[in-house]
């Protein structure tokens, strides 16, 4: 089981935090430990949809570099308004355990952004997409190890959290 495995590799005591923030706006809000960013950090933010504003904070606060990965239209079309700020790095793929072309299906609702390579909805539409895994990502941008790996892909987040534990890769703040 995935949680058995992120303590047993990780063994750290769960205790309270005096340097939590709350970044972003609305759903699109994470709380992340302050100490651990400076203008330094590197974060990969996967399944952003229609919403940078937690990507754009950090960005603001930190001076970070942040790479965004989501395959959807409707997130490649907002994330093209947004590729003049310094440090973004929008990509048009999906986070997986691997390299391979899947299928990203369609929400129910045809109004909401977010599809999902595991069809938590059970739908017939989908588009495919090429998907990649962090750790290679990681080695293909020339990086040591990452700060932030954020995860919201509508069911995915433990095929990439197997990868990521899998491929021994080192990360600082996982949000999920």
């Amino acid at each position: 089981m995935l949680a058995h495995r992120l303590r047993r590799r990780y063994r750290h005591a769960l205790t309270p935090r005096s340097d939590l923030i709350r970044l972003g706006a609305g759903n699109g809000a994470w709380i992340i430990p302050l100490s651990r960013f400076d203008d330094q950090s590197v974060c990969f933010s996967a399944g952003v949809g229609e919403d940078l504003s937690f990507e754009c904070a950090l960005m603001e606060r930190f001076r970070c570099s942040v790479h965004a990965f989501d395959p959807t239209p409707r997130a490649v079309a907002h994330a093209a308004r947004h590729d003049h700020i310094a440090g973004f790095h929008f990509h048009p793929i999906g986070l997986w355990s691997r390299s391979e072309t899947l299928r990203f299906f369609a929400p129910r609702n045809p109004a909401h952004v977010s599809h999902s390579v595991v069809n938590l909805q059970r739908t017939d539409t989908f588009f495919e997409a090429d998907c990649r895994s962090p750790t290679e990502l990681v080695r293909e941008f020339g990086l040591e190890r990452l700060t932030l790996l954020k995860l919201d892909i509508e069911g995915a987040e433990y095929e990439v959290l197997g990868a990521v534990l899998d491929g021994g890769l080192e990360v600082e703040v996982i949000c999920v």
